[in-house]
């Protein structure tokens, strides 16, 4: 794998070939003030053609040393020439010794959000009792860590704080400028953790079946690659996400991989207006809540009666309701379909709890739906209230509790704080 030195050229030449000549670089970044340039590159080139080292050499010239914007723009565009060749971040090596003020802190702040390892040129002694120049011959090199690891802590918060509140773009944004800067073993950590986060993402978004495939595919990734790497809270992390993929295997059993509907299908869009609630998406968590209702009683109807309510068998309808329900809701092609309140009439007819327990609420359902109906995302443009979504969602609770299951639909959380 090719590497590249990106130094910065100053008036003494020896710090910089003592760099070239440890990091021995393949591609080599002079950046310099055009009087550094014509000086002191002849210097380095003459020295390091006779140490036999010969990089690919290009010189990028900041015109106004003392302007910082400028000089900022110039080591970005170094930056730049290496992610079109191809260098990975983790072969990359800045040298901020010489230069000026302005250069070194331009140099550093364009580069340390890349990925690369960053290298200072010391030295044993210096002139004016130690506070003068590196003395010639005695020179140090002192590479470290790139400063990108102190900020990795920081975008992991970011990252952390974003899916835990279910804004997962976001957050698969930061496990991939994560991939794009770091290397080897981290950035296949950081691809199947963006691939993990594209699949609550899919979930989120009622795609069951991509989530299912994509979960199970990067979670097995992701455990795979921490074999190698040992990271607790990313372990315990995969245990929390186990724990939610066991939810959506059943869920895909349950339905069909997907194709009916079932109660653990309610539990799921329950669990999902509660994350919209959560984001006082209230609107968007009324809707659910609204479905959620309207499929209770869907699920009633079909073990009732045999027949769902989008395709009705009149025959097998309470007899005092038959000559209703076909006059009302016979539909063009000739098929009953019955909405959701004389879902329950019927149910309640047919002596279902769910029909009883829909009209011992009715006026409180009655008064949330004309709240639902009169919302930007029904029939008006009034806002729903975080009231209306909670006195709704208290009636699809004691609605869950009486079918008997009792599904948890938790997504993990990421723990980095």
């Amino acid at each position: 794998m090719p590497k590249a030195l990106i130094v910065s050229l100053g008036g003494t030449p020896e710090p910089v070939i003592k760099s070239i000549e440890t990091h021995r670089p393949d591609y080599l970044y002079f950046f310099s003030s055009q009087d550094s340039n014509s000086k002191e590159y002849p210097n380095v080139k003459k020295k390091l053609d006779e140490a036999g080292v010969n990089p690919k050499i290009e010189s990028v010239i900041v015109d106004d040393v003392n302007d910082l914007v400028l000089c900022y723009d110039k080591a970005h565009e170094i930056a730049s020439k290496i992610e079109k060749e191809g260098i990975p971040p983790d072969s990359v090596v800045v040298d901020y010794t010489g230069g000026t003020k302005n250069m070194s802190a331009a140099l550093v702040l364009a580069t340390v959000t890349k990925g690369y390892s960053f290298s200072y040129v010391g030295g044993k002694e210096r002139t004016k009792d130690g506070l003068g120049i590196v003395v010639s011959g005695t020179e140090e090199v002192k590479p470290s860590l790139s400063p990108w690891q102190v900020l990795l802590v920081e975008d992991r918060k970011k990252m952390a704080l974003f899916f835990n509140s279910y804004q997962f773009s976001a957050a698969k944004d930061i496990a991939r400028k994560l991939t794009a800067v770091l290397g080897g073993l981290d950035k296949a950590i950081y691809e199947s953790l963006s691939e993990l986060i594209e699949g609550y993402r899919l979930w989120d978004s009622f795609e069951h079946k991509s989530a299912l495939t994509t979960i199970e595919k990067s979670k097995d990734k992701l455990a795979e690659h921490l074999r190698y790497k040992a990271d607790s809270i990313l372990s315990g992390f995969l245990e929390r996400v186990n724990l939610s993929l066991g939810f959506l295997k059943n869920m895909s059993d349950k339905t069909r991989n997907f194709k009916d509907i079932h109660t653990c299908l309610i539990f799921d869009l329950f669990y999902n207006a509660k994350r919209r609630a959560q984001e006082g998406k209230y609107d968007d968590a009324v809707a659910r809540l609204y479905r959620a209702l309207e499929m209770i009683g869907q699920v009633e109807f079909q073990k009732k009666f045999g027949c769902p309510t989008s395709d009705v068998k009149v025959e097998e309808l309470p007899e005092s309701l038959r000559d209703e329900m076909k006059r009302k809701h016979t539909a063009h092609d000739g098929k009953v379909r019955i909405p959701l309140y004389d879902t329950f009439r019927v149910l309640r007819e047919a002596n279902n709890r769910f029909g009883q327990l829909f009209f011992e609420c009715e006026d409180e359902i009655n008064k949330i739906l004309a709240v639902r109906n009169s919302s930007i995302l029904a029939h008006g443009v009034t806002p729903v209230s975080r009231e209306a979504f909670e006195k709704l969602s208290a009636i699809v609770d004691d609605f869950l509790k009486h079918t008997g299951a009792n599904y948890l639909v938790e997504f993990p959380k990421l723990s980095w704080e």
